[in-house]
């Protein structure tokens, strides 16, 4: 008995000493609209999030590196597309990692050096993080680097379509005006035929805006390009979503479900 209330006591002060740092970690944002986590020296740390909309489901893996990184992975599920055997479990479901701010050349050189400065959760996933370039070069020259760029990430489900979108929004905090090189991207995946219920899949990962290329940006101006990921079966074809439309529909359908559970809540306690 007395190594059995030892244990619960162990227990209890995790619990308690979990709690506490989580909430240290944590603070409530306009009036509970949302919660964000300012990056300190509490890293490294990961965690995961799920949302869902009426085509798809995402866990969001992510976390902060030691070196202040951001370390992400996409567990994306489209439930409307049956895996073999056609169970409870029979959904199609895949992993991504790319990083699409590694992709982008900023005056001629790759971004760096990553440091998060916030994430937040509001319904989305909202990563802010800072950059230098050149970092290898500024080592070898014995010189600091200097953050240029920040990106916004923000990451979220349609509510209504079988795609998990994104939106990067690149600004310049530099003093100085500089070139952003945005490329046409589009990756294709095609599933194993044999264990699709109607047969192989396709998957496609994308950039929505980059055909014209070649940005300029002065000190404190900002461009942003969408991205997608997405999936169908024979007969159906690649759906080209409208970044700023998929991202209101979303924010639309988090106020709708925070709006009825705040009435529920006043039906519940009202005597």
């Amino acid at each position: 008995m007395l190594n059995l209330k030892r244990l619960l006591v162990i227990i209890l002060v995790f619990a308690m000493s979990c709690v506490i740092m989580a909430q240290d970690r944590w603070q409530i944002k306009e009036e509970g609209k949302s919660i964000r986590w300012n990056i300190g020296h509490d890293i490294p740390h990961y965690d995961h999030i799920e949302m869902s909309g009426l085509q798809m489901s995402v866990v969001l893996r992510y976390g902060v590196n030691a070196d202040g990184s951001f370390r992400l992975e996409r567990s994306v599920i489209w439930p409307m597309l049956r895996t073999l055997p056609n169970n409870t479990h029979a959904s199609l479901a895949q992993r991504f990692s790319i990083d699409y701010p590694s992709l982008l050349i900023v005056d001629g050189l790759a971004l760096s050096d990553e440091k998060v400065k916030s994430i937040e959760l509001d319904g989305r996933l909202i990563v802010v993080s800072e950059y230098s370039t050149g970092f290898v070069n500024t080592k070898l020259l014995g010189k600091e680097p200097v953050k240029k760029i920040e990106i916004v990430r923000v990451l979220f489900p349609s509510t209504d379509k079988p795609i998990l979108c994104e939106r990067y929004t690149v600004k310049n905090i530099s003093d100085k005006k500089v070139s952003i090189m945005v490329p046409s991207h589009k990756d294709r995946y095609k599933t194993d035929p044999q264990k699709g219920k109607e047969g192989s899949y396709t998957l496609i990962t994308s950039i929505q805006e980059g055909d014209n290329g070649l940005y300029y940006l002065n000190p404190g101006e900002e461009y942003t390009f969408h991205t997608a990921i997405q999936a169908y079966k024979i007969g159906q074809k690649e759906i080209v979503p409208d970044g700023k439309t998929e991202e209101l529909n979303r924010l639309d359908y988090v106020n709708e479900v925070k709006t009825n559970i705040h009435k529920s809540i006043h039906i519940y306690t009202d005597p």
